[in-house]
């Protein structure tokens, strides 16, 4: 099998395509504003510890945070 090289004019078509092609997955897309709201949990709010080690939320919806000193 022989390869062929491409033409110069061929060659620059092709450098060319990459090029916007790459620089087309550069622009940033807009996504979906994630709309979260964040509560501070302290031992003032009555969590055992400062520290958490994990987290569930349950099928209810209930958030479980788990310390050194348990749930």
């Amino acid at each position: 099998m022989h390869k062929q090289v491409p033409s110069a004019p061929e060659a620059r078509k092709l450098v060319f395509q990459t090029v916007v092609l790459l620089l087309h997955l550069m622009i940033p897309l807009p996504g979906q504003q994630a709309n979260l709201n964040f509560k501070h949990l302290t031992i003032e709010n009555g969590l055992s510890q400062n520290a958490v080690y994990a987290i569930l939320q349950d099928r209810r919806g209930f958030m479980w945070f788990g310390t050194k000193d348990g749930l």
